[in-house]
């Protein structure tokens, strides 16, 4: 099954051009690693960047960690908190029609859920589809359930630009609204204005 990690790295802002010359290493070495399928590199905050890598299953990602293990060493020379892991098997999917979109703008959410309700939770998205596909610019979205805690899910939602976007923002937030039904409240994420409950968003 398709696994993904998602790794966020906050950085001194002074040191970002510094830091992607260094992160040069990493992506010349993902050239090389065959069960690599993705690889994005998102800003989300002046001092915050999450890095993801999509692999044809775990095995292949426990091999790809083990294969930029030094390149992270050295990367830890520019951070100033230790990096945020999370990772888990993709188990749902959206793919848009339009395949001459090219990827410009990602946005992160993360939300615990009641496992009791996971079945509920995966009828529900295979609802919402009919809604993405009145969303312009929206090319796929990704919810993978985090290996650790296992009740947290980390969705990955990407479009042609940070316009689109935002001209999408609503019919999201009513997406959101029908899960809510299935988030739990939890502490250790961050809630956000624009969605209930505990939803943390990071996007750039």
């Amino acid at each position: 099954m398709p696994y993904v990690r998602h790794i966020m790295i906050t950085f001194d802002p002074l040191n970002y051009g510094a830091m992607m010359t260094y992160m040069k290493t990493f992506f010349d070495k993902a050239e090389d690693m065959l069960d690599l399928k993705r690889g994005r590199l998102v800003r989300v905050a002046d001092d915050r960047i999450i890095v993801t890598t999509g692999y044809v299953d775990k095995e292949s990602a426990d091999v790809g960690i083990e294969q930029v293990r030094p390149v992270m060493a050295g990367l830890a020379e520019f951070m100033i908190e230790p990096p945020i892991q999370r990772q888990g098997e993709i188990i749902w999917s959206y793919d848009s029609e339009n395949t001459a979109l090219t990827p410009g703008y990602i946005r992160h959410l993360v939300y615990g859920f009641d496992t009791s309700k996971y079945d509920a939770l995966m009828s529900f998205w295979d609802t919402t589809k009919r809604i993405y596909r009145d969303v312009s610019g929206l090319i796929r979205i990704r919810i993978a359930r985090c290996q650790k805690p296992n009740n947290r899910m980390f969705q990955t939602v990407v479009y042609d630009s940070k316009t689109s976007a935002d001209a999408g923002l609503e019919k999201m937030k009513s997406v959101m609204a029908g899960v809510d039904d299935f988030i739990i409240d939890d502490p250790t994420i961050p809630g956000v204005a624009q969605f209930k409950k505990n939803v943390s968003i990071s996007a750039g």
